[in-house]
Parts: structure tokens; C-alpha cells; sequence
């Protein structure tokens, strides 16, 4: 689950602030006994990033948007539920983004906008981050 903040500024500027917790099992885990029996470890990743891009004119219903950023990506192997059992930090680069996004206008009243988005994220350097895939909803105060 992803949390994002995405300000207009003057209705062609779109900023970016994302948040978002994932648990993973784990390729590389690890065994442990514990009081409640041998558990195994798991991965958890903390992300954030923040984007800036500029919006097209709208074309009917539709937006287009291309947004430059830089993701930030922390990561942990432990086993969930357990005090002072083995973990591991896990050493990852987020990196710098190009996302190009769709957006699709819903409507909106009293300087209320809302806005399907999909947008696919691409990391053109170094990375630990595979390339993704989101759908948005976007709920702007019209200027």
C-alpha cells in the first residue's frame, strides 16, 4: 500500500511525495528456534520518494504528466513478532525516476479535483528497484 501526496502548483506543475510499507517473504531467509517454535525471517521495506513534473493542457477528459524523482528504499530481514531474535539490514539504492503518467479527470465540485492516474515508474540507472506500475487517484483543489 502506497500513500503519495500530489500538490498542483498554477495547474501544470505536479508534486510528488510518496510513502509505502511492504512485507515480503523471503528468498534468502533465515531459520530461528523461538518460544513459539522454528520460525523463518521475512523482509520488510520502508520507501519514500519525491517527484516533481510539469502536466499537459488538457485533451478532452485526459492529462498527460511526466514526473522526474528519487526514491529512497530501507530494508530488513527479521522474524516478525520476535524480541531479540537475529535480523539484518539490508543495504539498497532507490535511485532517480522518469514517470510518465495518465491522467483521466473524474469530475470534482467546490475547488475539489478528482483524477484517475496510471503511471509506470522506470529506474534508467542504478537501482535496486525493478521498474513498476501504478494506478492513482488524485484529489486536487482546482486553482
Amino acid at each position: 500500500m502506497q500513500l503519495s501526496f500530489n500538490p498542483r502548483l498554477h495547474r501544470r506543475i505536479l508534486l510528488g511525495l510518496d510513502f509505502a510499507f511492504e512485507a515480503f517473504s523471503d528468498k534468502e531467509k533465515f531459520s530461528q528456534a523461538t518460544t513459539g517454535g522454528q520460525r523463518s525471517s521475512r523482509v520488510g521495506m520502508l520507501y519514500g520518494s519525491v517527484a516533481a513534473g510539469l502536466v499537459s493542457p488538457p485533451l478532452s477528459r485526459f492529462e498527460l504528466a511526466l514526473s522526474v524523482g528519487s526514491d529512497w528504499v530501507a530494508g530488513k530481514r527479521s522474524i516478525e513478532n520476535c524480541v531479540d531474535c537475529h535480523s539484518e539490514d539490508l543495504d539498497l539504492h532507490g535511485g532517480l525516476f522518469l514517470e510518465p503518467l495518465i491522467l483521466m479527470g473524474l469530475g470534482g465540485r467546490q475547488n475539489v479535483r478528482v483524477s484517475l492516474g496510471l503511471s509506470y515508474r522506470d529506474y534508467p540507472g542504478d537501482s535496486d528497484l525493478a521498474s513498476r506500475t501504478f494506478v492513482k487517484v488524485l484529489i486536487s483543489g482546482q486553482n
